[in-house]
């Protein structure tokens, strides 16, 4: 999983991306805000919704 965040001075906003993946493929969420700090929250989110994901991923595969 990578993480990438950066300011933009022409639009004075936060934007992220968030690249990871499987042998599925690769993914990606992204997002912007005026505040770092709101920024920052929407990638933890991001983040552990993503691990939800390939938990119920294992647990579906485990149960096959």
């Amino acid at each position: 999983m990578r993480i990438n965040l950066w300011f933009s001075e022409d639009v004075k906003r936060w934007h992220w991306v968030l690249i990871h993946g499987k042998s599925a493929g690769i993914r990606h969420e992204g997002g912007e805000s005026v505040e770092l700090r709101n920024a920052l929250e929407d990638i933890a989110r991001t983040v552990e919704h993503v691990e939800q994901c390939y938990q119920s991923d294992v647990v579906s595969v485990a149960k096959s």
